[in-house]
């Protein structure tokens, strides 16, 4: 059975089942990384993929990348900040009612 890229069904299965990076795989396949991306999302080669059981795969971390700094985190009190909002909120409502019945509004 060939499909895309004339692979065979063989080769499609062993690129569905592998944990390896889409981009070892596509060296190693001399196929592009989108097309084993494609392959293992089931999006084509449907009919050899839909029997086999779909492999867990570890993301990769960033590994060349700059690492942020450990800060600390800032606490936030979530009840005072939720008065707080209410006072606002209360304030506002209060006045645009003051406002309204004064005859300002």
């Amino acid at each position: 059975m060939a499909g895309p890229k004339g692979l065979s069904a063989a080769l499609v299965k062993a690129i569905f089942r592998s944990k390896d990076p889409a981009s070892s795989l596509a060296k190693q396949h001399k196929v592009s990384v989108n097309l084993v991306y494609l392959i293992q999302q089931r999006k084509i080669h449907k009919a050899v993929t839909e029997s086999i059981r779909k492999p867990i795969r570890k993301r990769r971390r960033a590994s060349g990348g700059v690492q942020k700094p450990n800060q600390p985190q800032a606490r936030i009190d979530v009840k005072r900040l939720a008065e707080r909002v209410a006072d606002m909120v209360t304030k506002r409502v209060l006045k645009g009612l003051v406002d309204r019945l004064s005859g300002k509004g």
